[in-house]
């Protein structure tokens, strides 16, 4: 216990070294072996996430057979997850039929003011995915946020996995669980960073789509108060 106490560092490697025997390691680590110790440690990295849900999923599925949800989830996954790669973000993790997904840091050297951008535009573009394939039947429902978050690969040896834990996660649970169908929604100091420079569609959905913003304060459990601007769809998809 002395000898932790004095190094912890050099300790907690080893104890790790001997917890990740014969243990599959995240596919991230194939992306970004770089980040693979770092990980392992532990670090902090101001980065933006972004999580989006369908809604309402359990109802339309309710009376399906279980290969029927299983090829819907293949198929939605590799669609939304191709969207959101593409304006460089990684995703995360998947709870039930939503995403989690980061932008900028700690896979991008830096989280910037074009990082968020990029990260809207990807907002953009999944909820218009959404609603051309379902027509209107399913939504999706899309939060952003930014700020530090601890990044660590954790858990039991038998059960080891990519963590993100910090106060933005909250917010960005309560977010999009405040979000209605079809919205994307994000704190106001997010929106106010980029209102001058969004672009209003990205090229991937190749028509015109229009939005109406409007403002409000939430109460967010765990939080507190909370400006937002809520984006939401005003015309009809062709």
């Amino acid at each position: 216990m002395k000898e932790y106490i004095n190094n912890p560092v050099n300790n907690l490697r080893k104890a790790l070294n001997v917890l990740n025997e014969g243990i599959s390691e995240p596919e991230v680590f194939k992306k970004f072996p770089d980040l693979e110790e770092p990980l392992k440690i532990g670090i902090q990295a101001n980065c933006i996430l972004l999580m989006c849900d369908l809604s309402p999923f359990s109802d339309i599925t309710k009376n399906w057979e279980p290969k029927q949800i299983k090829d819907f989830l293949d198929i939605y996954y590799a669609e939304m997850v191709e969207i959101i790669t593409s304006y460089g973000g990684i995703v995360e993790k998947y709870i039930g039929d939503a995403i989690l997904a980061v932008f900028g840091e700690p896979f991008a050297e830096k989280t910037t003011k074009e990082t968020l951008l990029r990260t809207f535009n990807a907002a953009q573009d999944l909820t218009v995915a959404v609603e051309r394939a379902f027509g209107g039947e399913v939504e999706l429902k899309t939060a952003i946020t930014f700020g530090s978050c601890f990044f660590g690969y954790t858990g039991h040896r038998e059960h080891r996995e990519l963590t993100i834990i910090g106060t933005p996660l909250t917010e960005l649970f309560r977010l999009e669980n405040a979000c209605p169908s079809g919205a994307i929604i994000m704190p106001a100091v997010l929106f106010n960073n980029i209102r001058s420079e969004i672009r209003i569609l990205p090229p991937y959905s190749n028509y015109h789509v229009e939005w109406f913003i409007s403002n409000d304060t939430l109460q967010l459990k765990g939080v507190g108060s909370v400006p937002v601007n809520i984006f939401m769809r005003t015309d009809t998809l062709p």
